[in-house]
């Protein structure tokens, strides 16, 4: 697979906190939009669908794109957002699923973090890039690999890890609830985390 090619952000990358009456009905755009939800719920219509939005569901919507959002006053959305344009001449958004949950959220979100930070520092303009780069590359790898139920039990695994890293992680539990045995358990997180578990813990 090839890699994404070189990004231009073209406007600060923002988190986004919803007013209770908020919409989102923009003019067609006029570059590509990383579009991320962090919280709450919503929906998004765009080409001729419906989206649920919740917290992961991820978008890279593409210059033209003219989406409609709406979210649900009791749970506003939190969102992350950032336009940018390619270096090359290339067709990103049907490499992505567009409006589904990103398996890794956690990591997602860490980067969009990184990505407005580095953003906002004299001399950070190009760790933005390099952390919106790897943001699109993530999600491509994602559409190219079909989810397994073995597949989602890990990535719910390492998610719970990310946000208790303090707990007591036992690779026979956390081998149990993947439903394999532990080498078994072992083997496929490294392929996932790039790490053994407790290195990962």
């Amino acid at each position: 697979m090839n890699i994404v090619p070189e990004t231009i952000i073209n406007s600060p990358p923002q988190f986004y906190h919803c007013e209770r009456g908020w919409s989102w009905h923009p003019a067609p755009l006029t570059d590509h939009d990383l579009w991320f939800v962090l919280e709450g719920r919503g929906e998004m219509r765009w080409r001729n669908e419906i989206f649920g939005l919740q917290s992961g569901v991820c978008f890279v919507l593409p210059p033209g794109a003219q989406p409609r959002a709406t979210h649900d006053p009791a749970r506003r959305l939190s969102v992350f957002a950032v336009h940018f344009s390619l270096a090359e001449n290339f067709d990103l958004a049907p490499q992505v699923r567009q409006g589904e949950t990103v398996r890794d959220r956690a990591l997602l979100e860490n980067l969009a973090a990184r990505c407005e930070r580095n953003f906002h520092r004299a001399d950070g303009r190009e760790a933005a890039q390099l952390c919106l780069r790897h943001m699109l590359q993530i999600l491509r790898e994602e559409a190219a690999q079909p989810d397994s139920p073995t597949d989602e039990a890990l990535e719910q695994i390492i998610s719970a890890i990310r946000a208790e890293p303090g707990a007591s992680w036992n690779v026979e539990k956390m081998a149990q609830r993947a439903h394999l045995s532990p080498s078994q358990f072992t083997r496929r997180f490294r392929q996932i985390a790039h790490m053994p578990p407790a290195h990962f813990v």
